[in-house]
């Protein structure tokens, strides 16, 4: 399940409405104050919800190398082109396996 594979610490609002992809839901959260932190971008780039990881951008969510990290282990090209298009670091395998 992806979802464990992200989860540091108690779960916010914002973090469950990302990995389920409800962007109304996410936009309502926001609207009322409610938190989001890096986990929320990684793990809606986990998931390849990518009109939600452009409302966090757009929006002002942290991101880190964990959102590029999370699109990648997941083959959700879409989200890492986003995410690394708009400036989200990305520290790139120096080695591959095949």
């Amino acid at each position: 399940m992806r979802e464990t594979t992200v989860v540091h610490g108690r779960k916010t609002f914002c973090y469950i409405a990302a990995a389920n992809g409800n962007l109304n839901c996410l936009r309502f959260a926001h609207e009322n104050g409610r938190p989001w932190n890096i986990y929320t971008c990684a793990i809606a780039a986990a998931y390849g919800h990518l009109d939600v990881l452009e409302y966090l951008h757009e929006n002002n969510c942290p991101w880190d190398t964990l959102t590029c990290e999370m699109a990648e282990q997941f083959d959700e090209i879409e989200c890492l082109q986003y995410a690394t298009s708009h400036g989200c670091p990305w520290i790139k395998p120096s080695f591959s396996i095949e």
